[in-house]
C-alpha cells in the first residue's frame, strides 16, 4: 500500500512538472463538481456492471481463441448489451449537469489558440459518418481521436473498460472492446 501511494505521489509530481515545463498548469474542477463526478460515475460503474454479468452469462472465449470466435464473441456481448440497454437515452450519463461540467473543464484548460486547435484536430478526425446515437457501435473503420492528456487529468478517470472520444465537436463515452456509444454529450467543444 505504501508503495502505491509513493507511486501516485510521484505521478502526481512528474505530472504538474511536465505541465509547469509546457507552460500548461491542468485546471482542476470546482468544488461544486463533486456530486455530480459521484453521479456521473455512478452511472458509468452501472453499465460496467451489467455488462460484466451479460459477459459471464455468454461462452467464455478458449484461450487460443480464432478470429472468427473473437469476432462472434463480440457481436454477441454487442447484441446481449444492445438489448439490455434497449430504453436508454442519450442523457442519462451525460445529465445536464455533467454535460455543464464537462464543458467547464474543457473551457478551463482550453482557450483562445489552443481550443481552436483541439476543435481543428478533432473535426479533421476521420471519424465522419460515426453515428450520434445510444448504443450504435463505433464503426471499426473510422478513427478514434485520442483524447488529450490535459484532459483526461480532469475528467473524471473511468473504469478500464470504458473510454472518452470526441467525434467532431461531440464528446461520447464508449465500451472499448464492444464499441458500443453508451452515451454522447453535443457540442463539448465550444
Amino acid at each position: 500500500m505504501r508503495n502505491i501511494l509513493r507511486f501516485n505521489a510521484v505521478l502526481s509530481l512528474f505530472v504538474t512538472a511536465s505541465f509547469m515545463a509546457i507552460g500548461q498548469t491542468p485546471q482542476t474542477p470546482p468544488s461544486d463538481d463533486t456530486s455530480t463526478r459521484v453521479l456521473f460515475l455512478s452511472s458509468v460503474r452501472g453499465y460496467v456492471e451489467q455488462r460484466r454479468q451479460i459477459e459471464a452469462s455468454i461462452p467464455v472465449l478458449p484461450a487460443e481463441a480464432t478470429p472468427e470466435q473473437i469476432t462472434e464473441h463480440k457481436t454477441t456481448l454487442l447484441a446481449n448489451v444492445r438489448t439490455a440497454r434497449a430504453k436508454s437515452k442519450q442523457g442519462e450519463i451525460f445529465t445536464p449537469e455533467a454535460a455543464e461540467m464537462f464543458r467547464r473543464l474543457i473551457k478551463a484548460n482550453y482557450a483562445g489558440a489552443e481550443l481552436a486547435d483541439l476543435r481543428a484536430e478533432s473535426l479533421a478526425a476521420e471519424n465522419k459518418g460515426v453515428p450520434l446515437k445510444v448504443n450504435a457501435a463505433y464503426p471499426e473503420s473510422r478513427e478514434r481521436f485520442e483524447m488529450p492528456p490535459r484532459l483526461l487529468l480532469v475528467f473524471p478517470e473511468l473504469p478500464e473498460e470504458v473510454n472518452y472520444r470526441f467525434v467532431g465537436r461531440h464528446l461520447l463515452v464508449m465500451d472499448k472492446d464492444s464499441s458500443l456509444i453508451l452515451d454522447f454529450m453535443p457540442n463539448a467543444i465550444p
